[in-house]
């Protein structure tokens, strides 16, 4: 499941599950205002359920402009997605880089725990107007992040724009 921070992994009208699952999981969140599919998703991962793919096509999924999912905004979804991120992969981390010290570096910076933005020794960038700065994101804790070249990098790093973690 190397693919479940990408954006959509799996469309929600897709999956069908026995009820034990469903119960096991704790069902949907019932505020509109958040992912419930992915947060449903997230959970039966972390609770240790697996997906397996069937090839035959059961389903026609329709997508338009009025669906619910286009109400949720961006920066939600990145939330949930940080969440999951911290929970299943950071944990076992004791330092990482973000590759891109830009807007969406620095939201996933601040998405992060305390304890794991403590974790975070660079921003990694490309800019080399950046390259050398040094950043101070969290004005509580003050941590100072360096801004490394690309060619700096160390693993393992996040490329949070596509939420995908390496290990080189």
């Amino acid at each position: 499941m190397t693919q479940r921070f990408r954006e959509v992994t799996v469309l929600q009208p897709t999956w069908f599950m026995h009820r034990r699952v469903f119960n096991k999981v704790g069902g949907y969140n019932a505020d509109t205002n958040s992912p419930e599919d992915m947060i449903f998703f997230y959970r039966h991962l972390e609770l240790g359920g697996s997906l397996l793919k069937v090839d035959d096509v059961l389903l026609k999924y329709r997508y338009h402009e009025n669906m619910t999912s286009h109400k949720i905004s961006r920066q939600t979804l990145m939330r949930y997605k940080a969440k999951a991120f911290e929970n299943s992969v950071i944990k076992y981390w004791d330092t990482f880089m973000i590759w891109s010290c830009g807007r969406d570096g620095k939201l996933f910076y601040k998405m992060l725990s305390e304890q794991n933005q403590a974790k975070v020794k660079g921003f990694v960038d490309i800019n080399e107007k950046k390259i050398g700065t040094i950043l101070v994101i969290n004005h509580v804790t003050k941590q100072k992040i360096p801004v490394y070249h690309w060619s700096e990098c160390t693993s393992p790093f996040v490329a949070w724009f596509f939420l995908i973690y390496i290990y080189m």
